[in-house]
């Protein structure tokens, strides 16, 4: 079930006034509701605050801490960062390290956490699913690149 504020939430417009088309706004929201019952199928997982900026729900921490250690997310990367991809150390905003490693912790908000966390998922079993694409969005970041990232993969 989505939150109030995700269900209200305008996906037509980015935040560099471009408009998306109803289809996208729609495929968007999909893709947005899907992760929120991947991560947290037991609840409401993300907030949205009037800049439509990605904020935890005040429970989700602990949730999302639980649920990357399962089994059936194991899949779910942490964080990577650097120079060396498998060194860096990823820190919600309670303090609480996700991926154990050599070198410093990086301390990040919980919505910048989630948008790395986000950033590198590729496959949720066969399906791609367009991470990148998603993390723009829950920080208010859509935009068409030079690639076409909105219209190709949305």
């Amino acid at each position: 079930m989505l939150s109030r504020e995700l269900s209200q939430t305008d996906f037509t417009q980015t935040s560099h006034g471009q408009s998306l088309s109803e289809l996208q706004s729609e495929r968007l929201l999909k893709y947005i509701s899907e992760f929120a019952m991947i991560l947290n199928p037991d609840g409401i997982i993300l907030n949205f605050n009037e800049q439509s900026k990605c904020q935890f729900h005040p429970e989700v921490g602990a949730s999302i801490s639980r649920y990357l250690k399962s089994e059936h997310l194991g899949w779910l990367k942490a964080c990577m960062l650097g120079e060396n991809r498998d060194t860096a150390n990823l820190q919600f905003f309670n303090g609480s390290c996700i991926k154990e490693c050599k070198g410093e912790c990086i301390p990040l908000t919980g919505g910048e956490a989630y948008l790395f966390i986000l950033s590198d998922i590729h496959k949720v079993q066969d399906e791609i699913i367009y991470a990148n694409v998603f993390a723009r969005a829950i920080h208010g970041l859509l935009i068409t690149d030079n690639q076409g990232i909105l219209s190709n993969q949305i």
